[in-house]
């Protein structure tokens, strides 16, 4: 696999913006958005390689969707893990196969 083909997580999330690109979508500092993956004002994603992710499925019409925060608080009580966070927040679309498909692979 080369730099330029997208891991299955890529695939099954969708585009995510970086700190610089969830900033300029926001007009907020690089700070402030740090802040808000943080305090769970937003969903943020930390990689391996200590880049900072912030899915595109936290917009509804242009915005950070209504009560992201409240709902991210909740998923913190069940695990820490922002990975699933991130899962939980993903559709699956009717061609996603189902998880019994998933869990026969």
């Amino acid at each position: 696999m080369t730099g330029e083909e997208p891991t299955a997580w890529a695939a099954h999330l969708g585009p995510c913006y970086t700190v610089t690109g969830m900033a300029r979508r926001l007009g907020w500092t690089e700070t402030d958005v740090l802040e808000g993956g943080n305090d769970l004002t937003l969903l943020m994603l930390p990689t391996d390689d200590d880049i900072y992710l912030f899915p595109v499925l936290q917009f509804k019409d242009g915005t950070v969707f209504d009560r992201l925060d409240e709902m991210l608080i909740i998923f913190q009580t069940m695990t820490h893990d922002r990975w699933m966070w991130a899962d939980w927040m993903t559709p699956m679309l009717p061609e996603d196969p189902s998880p019994e498909e998933v869990e026969r692979t």
